[in-house]
């Protein structure tokens, strides 16, 4: 069996690696195209009120530094409950796909506002 099949099979190391590829293309997204001298920036757009919160350029970061501080602290319980528990970890871990994806969606939906 090739590395890669074996690197699939395990849960864990499938679900720590997606998430931190997403918090990466988060902070990328947010630091290239969100320049930090830059004064205002749409922060909330709803569909049917329009623009909803304009901040400063920098506070869009908050976005992917929300998103690290997850990442951190649920691989840190993955961790820690790894031995008690295994499929609590594999939650743990589980959880950070569809949260770091929702949250580089967000921050593409808010570029989109902006540009």
């Amino acid at each position: 069996m090739s590395t890669y099949m074996k690197v699939l099979k395990r849960p864990l190391v499938l679900c720590i690696t997606l998430a931190l590829i997403l918090n990466a293309a988060t902070w990328l997204v947010s630091l290239r195209f969100f320049p930090s001298n830059q004064e205002t920036a749409i922060l909330h757009y709803t569909s049917t009120v329009g623009i909803d919160f304009i901040g400063a350029g920098k506070e869009i970061n908050a976005l992917p530094m929300v998103g690290s501080i997850l990442l951190i602290s649920n691989l840190l319980l993955a961790f820690l409950l790894y031995r008690p528990s295994r499929q609590a970890a594999i939650m743990f871990c589980a959880v950070l796909v569809p949260l770091e994806l929702i949250l580089f969606g967000a921050i593409l939906l808010i570029l989109r506002a902006n540009v």
